[in-house]
């Protein structure tokens, strides 16, 4: 069961809030720039309990202390799910699985459908990118897409 509901926080609690969203926001980005150097620079892949010692260095910077303001909690959860991303990415199975489960494998659409009005008007088929973009081929006349009614 799930339920809706809607906060409507307080002038103090909006810039808690918005505090805590911008420290998770730069923890991301920095730790993912940190990320990138060491694979780019040394080779070397980066676990969750690295990464978090990279936050325990930042938050111990003088020019960091202002990470101290804010919980640690969404910190370290930012990093695991910074870490739950690239472990996904680039652990993930191409080959075809041995289960009859598609749960623990990953691949690539072979037709892409534009959706208008409620309805799949349009299908492209076109290879698809790791990182959903589509790539159409540069040689001959482009495919036309199939166009399919809607009831």
């Amino acid at each position: 069961m799930a339920y809706k509901c809607r906060a409507y926080p307080d002038a103090e609690q909006v810039s808690v809030l918005n505090r805590t969203f911008g420290c998770v926001r730069y923890v991301w980005n920095r730790t993912l720039a940190w990320r990138h150097a060491r694979y780019h620079g040394e080779q070397v892949k980066t676990n969750f309990t690295q990464a978090n010692a990279y936050l325990t260095a930042m938050k111990a910077t003088e020019d960091l202390a202002w990470l101290n303001e804010v919980s640690s909690v969404p910190l370290q959860q930012a990093i695991r799910h910074q870490q739950l991303a690239y472990t996904s990415f680039f652990d993930c199975d191409i080959a075809p699985s041995r289960s009859t489960r598609s749960s623990g494998t990953c691949a690539t659409p072979a037709a892409v459908s534009v959706v208008e009005n409620g309805c799949a008007a349009t299908t492209v088929s076109a290879p698809v990118s790791a990182l959903n973009r589509l790539d159409f081929p540069l040689f001959g006349r482009p495919t036309r897409p199939k166009r399919t009614t809607c009831a």
